[in-house]
C-alpha cells in the first residue's frame, strides 16, 4: 500500500490541474470506436421486413453469418487472448461514490420519499398550526436540499455533457472508419453494392418508439407543464397575489415567511423532479444508442469483411466552444460546485453552523443563516447552470451537425440521396395548432435567452453582494436575513421552471437526433448487408459462386440450417 500523503498529494495536484483547466475538464474528450472485427464481434441476428424482393427463407444465411461469428469467437476466447491491436477499447471508468449518489438522487424511490416526507410535513402543519418556527425549520431544510440538489444538479449535467459528446466521438470515428474501408473498395464493388438492395430490419426500426409506464407518463406529463409559459403565469400570478397581501399583513416577518415556505416547497419539488426526469430520459436515449450501435458495428464488420482491412477506427476528439472570461469563470465555478470540493465546503458550512447553534442559543436568527446562505448560493447556482446547460446544447449541436456531414461522405460514396430532416416541420400537427403555438413559444425563448447569457450571471453576483450589504447594514437581524432570502427563492424557483423548460427543448431534439442517425443507418445498411447475398447484388453470378466462398465448416452450418 502506497504512502497515504502521497497518493493525497497527487489527487490535488491533478485536481488543481484540472481546476486550472475547467472547460477543458469538463468538454474535452477524444475516443475511438471499438473496431468491429469480423472473427472477435457477435451481433443479434437480425430480423426482415417480407419483401417480393427478398424470398422468406434467405434470411437462414444470415443465421449461418451469426452462428460463424459465435463459433469465431468462441475459439478465439479459447485460444491466444486478443491481440493488443484489437483490444483498444476502454473500459467505461466506474464512478465513484459522488456519482453514485448522483444516480440514486434521480432515481424513482428517491422522489417518491420526498413527496411523501413533503406530504407529512404538510400534515403536520394542518393538525399543529403552521407557527413561524413551523414555516422556519421547513425553508431551512428545503434551502439545505435545494443546495445540495444543485450540486448534484450540476455534476449531473456535467456527466451527461461528457457522456454526449464521448458517444457522438464514437460514432463520429466508426463513420470516419467506414469511409476509409469504402474507399478502399474495387470499382466492381462499388457498383454492386450502389445495386444492392435489402429489406427492411424490423428489429430496430421501432427503437425510438416510447414505452413508458404509468410514472413515466406522468413525469413526462408534468415536465411539459413546469416547462411551459402556464407554469410560469401561475407562478408570477401567485407571486402578485401574496405581494398584494403584504398590506393587510402590515409586511411582517411572517408575511415574509409565507411566501418563502410556498417557494422553498416549488424549489424541494421541483430540484427532486428535474433529477429523476433527467435520469429518465438519459436511460431511454442510452437504449435508443444501443440499436444504433448494432446498426454501426454491423456496417463496420461487413465493409472489414469485403476489404480484409483490419485497421483500428481512428481517434476523434470534441471541438470546445471558444469561451470568453465570463463563461470561463462561470464554468470554474460549475466545475467547483458539481465536484467533491463543493461537496466538502457544504458540509464544512454544516458544521460550522451547527458548532455555532449553542453560541446563537438555536434562536431563529440562527435558524435562519442557514436558509440565508444557501437561498444566495442557489439563487447563483441558478444562473451558473441555466448558463451551462445553453452552452452545453449549443456545443452537442455543433457536433451532431459534425457527425451528418460525415455521414452524408458516406451517402455520396455510395450514390444514396441524403435524408433530409423535417421533423422540425412536422412537430406541429398542423399549420393552425403551428401558428397558436408561436407567441407562447417566442415569449418562453425570450425568458429563456434572458435568463441564459452571462451577463445574467454576472448580475446574480452582483445582486447576491448587495443583499449581503443591506443585510450587514441592518446586522443581520431576522428582517435583514429574511429580505436576503426571499427575493432569491423567488427568482430561484423561476430558475428552476426554465431549467425544465430547457430540459424539454434539448430532449426533444436528441430524440429527433437519435431517430435521424439511426434511420441513416437503416438506410446504409440495406446497401451494405447485402454485398454477399446472390439473389440481392444484380451483378452475374452462378448458382454456386456463393456457396464456394464458404469455409468447410460454414457448409457444414449451410447444410443444418438448409435442412
Amino acid at each position: 500500500m502506497g504512502n497515504p500523503f502521497t497518493t493525497a498529494g497527487r489527487a490535488m495536484a491533478t485536481y488543481a490541474r484540472n481546476l486550472k483547466n475547467a472547460p477543458a475538464a469538463q468538454y474535452v474528450t477524444q475516443t475511438a470506436a471499438a473496431s468491429a472485427i469480423p472473427s472477435m464481434t457477435t451481433l443479434p441476428p437480425p430480423a426482415y421486413r417480407l419483401s417480393d424482393s427478398r424470398p422468406i427463407s434467405a434470411g437462414s444465411l444470415d443465421e449461418i453469418e451469426v452462428e460463424k461469428e459465435r463459433l469465431k469467437t468462441a475459439a478465439a476466447l479459447a485460444g491466444d487472448p486478443m491481440p493488443s491491436t484489437l483490444a483498444q477499447t476502454k473500459s467505461k471508468k466506474k464512478g465513484g461514490a459522488f456519482d453514485f449518489v448522483v444516480k440514486a438522487a434521480g432515481s424513482r424511490w428517491t422522489f417518491l420519499i420526498t413527496l411523501l416526507l413533503l406530504a407529512g410535513w404538510a400534515a403536520l402543519g394542518v393538525v399543529y398550526g403552521p407557527t413561524d418556527t413551523w414555516q422556519v425549520i421547513f425553508q431551512d431544510t428545503s434551502s439545505i436540499q435545494c443546495y445540495i440538489s444543485a450540486t448534484l444538479l450540476m455534476r449531473q449535467q456535467q456527466n451527461s455533457t461528457r457522456s454526449l459528446l464521448e458517444t457522438i466521438c464514437s460514432m463520429f470515428s466508426r463513420s470516419q472508419g467506414n469511409e476509409r474501408l469504402l474507399r478502399q473498395l474495387t470499382e466492381k464493388q462499388l457498383m454492386a453494392l450502389k445495386r444492392s438492395r435489402r429489406a427492411m430490419r424490423t428489429d430496430l426500426t421501432n427503437a425510438l418508439e416510447t414505452k413508458e409506464g404509468v410514472f413515466d407518463r406522468a413525469a413526462n406529463a408534468v415536465s411539459r407543464f413546469l416547462g411551459s409559459l402556464s407554469a410560469l403565469f401561475l407562478y408570477w400570478v401567485g407571486i402578485l397575489v401574496w405581494v398584494f397581501f403584504g398590506s393587510p399583513l402590515m409586511w411582517s416577518d411572517t408575511w415574509q415567511l409565507y411566501v418563502n415556505t410556498a417557494t422553498a416547497l416549488e424549489l424541494t419539488f421541483t430540484t427532486m423532479f428535474l433529477q429523476n426526469v433527467r435520469r429518465q430520459h438519459e436511460e431511454y436515449l442510452a437504449r435508443c444508442l444501443q440499436s444504433i450501435d448494432v446498426l454501426d458495428r454491423g456496417l463496420e464488420m461487413d465493409l472489414r469483411r469485403m476489404t480484409g482491412d483490419m485497421a483500428p477506427n481512428p481517434v476523434m476528439a470534441s471541438q470546445p466552444l471558444r469561451l470568453n472570461r465570463t463563461e470561463t469563470a462561470i464554468d470554474f465555478w460549475a466545475f467547483v460546485v458539481g465536484g467533491s470540493v463543493g461537496v466538502f465546503l457544504s458540509c464544512a458550512v454544516g458544521v460550522a453552523w451547527l458548532a455555532v447553534g449553542d453560541v446563537m442559543q438555536f434562536d431563529d436568527n440562527w435558524w435562519l443563516i442557514i436558509g440565508t446562505y444557501t437561498g444566495l448560493m442557489g439563487f447563483i447556482d441558478g444562473f451558473v447552470l441555466r448558463n451551462v446547460h445553453h452552452r452545453e446544447t449549443v456545443m452537442a449541436e455543433r457536433h451532431f451537425a459534425l457527425l451528418a456531414e460525415q455521414d452524408l461522405r458516406l451517402f455520396a460514396l455510395l450514390d444514396m440521396p441524403f435524408p433530409e430532416d423535417d421533423r422540425s416541420s412536422s412537430a406541429s400537427d398542423s399549420v393552425g395548432s403551428k401558428r397558436s403555438r408561436t407567441l407562447a413559444s417566442r415569449i418562453s425563448r425570450w425568458i429563456g435567452h434572458v435568463c441564459e447569457v452571462p451577463a445574467a450571471t454576472t448580475a446574480s453576483v452582483v445582486a447576491v453582494v448587495a443583499l449581503l450589504v443591506v443585510a450587514s447594514a441592518m446586522q443581520w437581524t431576522e428582517t435583514g436575513q429574511l429580505l436576503c432570502n426571499t427575493p432569491t427563492m423567488i427568482v430561484e424557483g423561476f430558475l428552476l421552471l426554465m431549467l425544465i423548460e430547457g430540459h424539454n427543448n434539448a430532449e426533444a431534439k436528441r430524440r429527433n437526433q437519435y431517430t435521424d442517425i439511426l434511420d441513416r443507418r437503416l438506410m446504409l445498411e440495406r446497401r451494405v448487408a447485402a454485398w454477399g447475398d446472390k439473389w440481392e447484388l444484380d451483378v452475374d453470378l452462378d448458382d454456386t459462386s456463393i456457396t464456394d466462398v464458404l469455409s468447410t465448416s460454414e457448409k457444414s452450418i449451410s447444410e443444418k440450417y438448409m435442412e
